[in-house]
């Protein structure tokens, strides 16, 4: 065998595939899904959310509830977890719409991720909506409030000293994953790397 021909085999043994691994996302959420009441004069709102996954997930949207007369502009936010409240800005969405019943909001583009059973808090600062929330308490320590800028953050209390929950959802896919198929049967396991919330 030439030199030639033997440079060419050994060559193309050594090409390796790139396979992305097909992904199914979920949705998480603490709300009752019944639309309650809403709060005026707020400076905003979010809710905690823990990865319920046992691996890292990437966000992808936040869907917020409104109704008619409620609807109006907010900003839209992801922010990390400061010792279980909301902590610095992770990513957000300026000036945008409040539907009358659930807008999506999307952070695709902002790759966060989400290690296994970390927390992340996604929410709004109120423009001209009030912040809704649903009809029953179903969760405790996932909904939170803020005054103004300068306050802090307060765990939510809404209605009659009840824990109802903002009617805030997060979804999520898992992170990127791509395989590296080796020569000779090898295999490789390989993540991009994104800004993460733990």
């Amino acid at each position: 065998m030439d030199r030639k021909k033997l440079a060419f085999i050994t060559m193309f043994s050594m090409v390796v595939t790139l396979i992305a691994v097909p992904v199914r996302g979920g949705v998480c959420y603490y709300d009752s899904g019944t639309l309650g009441s809403s709060w005026s004069g707020l400076w905003g709102g979010a809710v905690r959310f823990t990865n319920p996954e046992s691996y890292t997930i990437t966000v992808t949207k936040l869907t917020i509830r409104g109704h008619s007369s409620i609807a109006g502009s907010l900003d839209v936010y992801l922010w990390e977890s400061d010792n279980g409240a909301p902590g610095s800005e992770l990513a957000s969405l300026t000036n945008q719409s409040l539907g009358s019943t659930w807008t999506s909001y999307d952070f695709s583009g902002s790759t966060i991720t989400v290690g296994a059973g970390g927390d992340i808090f996604g929410g709004f600062r109120c423009g001209t909506a009030d912040m809704p929330y649903d009809s029953d308490a179903t969760t405790t320590n996932r909904s939170w409030y803020k005054f103004s800028s300068s306050s802090s953050w307060t765990q939510g209390e809404f209605g009659s000293g009840s824990d109802y929950d903002l009617m805030v959802r997060m979804e999520y896919i898992p992170e990127p994953t791509m395989l590296l198929l080796l020569p000779l049967g090898g295999l490789m396991v390989l993540r991009s790397r994104r800004k993460r919330a733990e």
